[in-house]
């Protein structure tokens, strides 16, 4: 038989040209990471007009302009103009060194551009965007800090902090160089191998992480991508939430000598709520979090391990971007009674306000601490956000209000530290006016400087003044050598002096 030139069926073909290019045309654009539009379409939105004689340089942002640190334009290092990303800067046609970035200004990132006449210079980001989302284990939104570090050459970006999200709080987006990062508990040093985490940034990306802190002592104990766009419902404006959580321990013992078997088993629940409606002028939030759980143990009754019912609500009006008043109310409960078991039984007093035994439970293997619903704890507040600067050398923002708090009791008690007494609760009542001021300052190419002030005004009367004010100071000396000052002043509602706390670290790094 003659040889035969092998053919390629048609259909074969248009099936390969048909699949083969879903790989290519599936590759995403880091742009689709933004929250905000796509760079080109950023600029066909912006509103500034190039006159004549004038061109225009464009940075794009990722998040938010108020999120995220302006850029600087400089013509032979000469400072000219600083914009918000998202938004233009007229200049004169020529060459022009564009510094974004977060850190200090030597950090920031250098990026040439030439402007002509009549057009707009985008400068497309070869940089990466980080948010970093602080929470506690109850997925809570806590304002506590971390230090974030260049891991390539142990550079220090600074402190980063958590926000409060249900009072209008946006979190900060890092903008920075590519690279592998490393985020420590503040205080600690860079090499340290305990509350620490790593993280790398591609060029063009906007990542989000959550950081998990210990709501005791603010150790870590998770970080990671939590995706949680996935779990939730958009209808227009309103993003809703709702997911049950379960989890289930057995433990069994058994020892072979004595034949002794002990077994135990805990199980907890949580049903998870959220519900936020976001336009330009509304924002609303309301979060419910329902926690229970019961365990058993061989010999011992059904006993409650955990029981929680929180409810929070906030709305914020914005009518203008720089000021947004805000009503704030949460509630703080549980279902069921609470108890308290002994491990032999004793006898309990119990006693009314003015220490007088009104009762005896004689050999109590148990007693009652509180009915269901109670302790009942109300919070509301009202207030406004202010942005009172934002520029490359100074952002500082300020959030101030009353706020109230009740916290009612019904036939509750305390017990004391030897376990034979219960004490009662008693219903409070407190209110006053309260403010929180967070800001950072570019003092000089080297120096920055970070502040945050928290106060409590329940009275006129300074003694009954509340506040915690922590200010960090860092100067990169050099390359290899950096100088944290940490000056802590805080005054306890049960402490009637001022305290302060002073730290002094001389970060030492080089890469061999």
């Amino acid at each position: 038989m003659g040889g035969q030139k092998a053919g390629v069926s048609p259909a074969f073909l248009f099936l390969v040209l048909l699949m083969f290019p879903v790989q290519v045309l599936g590759q995403t654009s880091p742009e689709n990471t933004w929250d905000a539009p796509p760079a080109y379409r950023q600029v066909e939105m912006d509103p500034t007009l190039v006159p004549i004689g004038k061109g225009a340089i464009f940075v794009p942002t990722m998040t938010t302009s108020l999120a995220e640190p302006v850029y600087l334009v400089y013509t032979n290092e000469t400072l000219v103009a600083e914009a918000r990303t998202g938004t233009s800067v007229l200049v004169e046609p020529g060459r022009y060194q564009v510094k974004v970035g977060s850190g200090t200004i030597e950090q920031m990132i250098t990026r040439t551009v030439d402007v002509e006449e009549g057009h707009t210079s985008l400068i497309l980001p070869d940089w990466a965007g980080l948010v970093i989302n602080v929470i506690d284990e109850t997925r809570t939104p806590i304002k506590e800090s971390y230090e974030l570090f260049y891991q390539s050459n142990l550079e220090n970006y600074g402190l980063g902090y958590g926000v409060d999200e249900e009072l209008g709080e946006e979190l900060t987006t890092w903008l920075l160089k590519p690279g592998l990062y490393k985020v420590v508990k503040p205080g600690e040093s860079f090499n340290t191998t305990r509350n620490f985490a790593t993280l790398r940034l591609l060029p063009g990306e906007l990542v989000r992480y959550t950081l998990v802190l210990d709501d005791e002592n603010q150790n870590f104990i998770g970080f990671g991508i939590l995706d949680e766009g996935t779990r939730q419902i958009n209808i227009e404006d309103w993003k809703i939430r709702s997911e049950i959580n379960g989890n289930f321990i057995l433990n069994y013992f058994q020892n072979t000598e004595s034949q002794r078997k002990e077994y135990n088993f805990t199980l907890t629940a949580q049903w998870f709520n959220q519900l936020r409606y976001i336009t330009d002028l509304h924002n609303a939030f309301v979060r419910i979090i329902l926690d229970e759980g019961l365990s058993f143990e061989k010999g011992e009754s059904i006993r409650k391990y955990v029981d929680r019912i929180e409810l929070k609500a906030t709305y914020i009006y914005r009518f203008w971007e720089k000021v947004g008043p805000y009503l704030n109310l949460a509630l703080d409960s549980k279902f069921f009674e609470t108890n308290a078991y002994f491990d032999s039984p004793r006898d309990v007093y119990r006693l009314n306000t003015g220490g007088d035994t009104t009762h005896i439970y004689t050999a109590a293997e148990s007693v009652r601490l509180s009915p269901a619903f109670f302790p009942l704890t109300l919070k509301e507040g009202v207030g406004f956000n202010w942005i009172i600067a934002k520029s490359a050398r100074l952002n500082l923002n300020l959030r101030s209000g009353f706020g109230a708090r009740q916290t009612f009791v019904h036939q509750s008690y305390l017990l004391n530290d030897s376990q034979t007494q219960l004490k009662p609760l008693q219903k409070s009542t407190l209110t006053g006016l309260e403010m929180l001021m967070i800001g950072d300052s570019r003092i000089a190419r080297r120096v920055q400087f970070n502040t945050e002030f928290d106060l409590l005004l329940p009275e006129s009367d300074t003694q009954t003044w509340v506040y915690d004010w922590d200010n960090r100071v860092r100067v990169t000396l050099s390359k290899y050598i950096s100088l944290d000052y940490n000056l802590l002043i805080k005054k306890e509602e049960a402490i009637p002096d001022v305290q302060s706390e002073h730290q002094v670290l001389i970060r030492l790094s080089y890469v061999l």
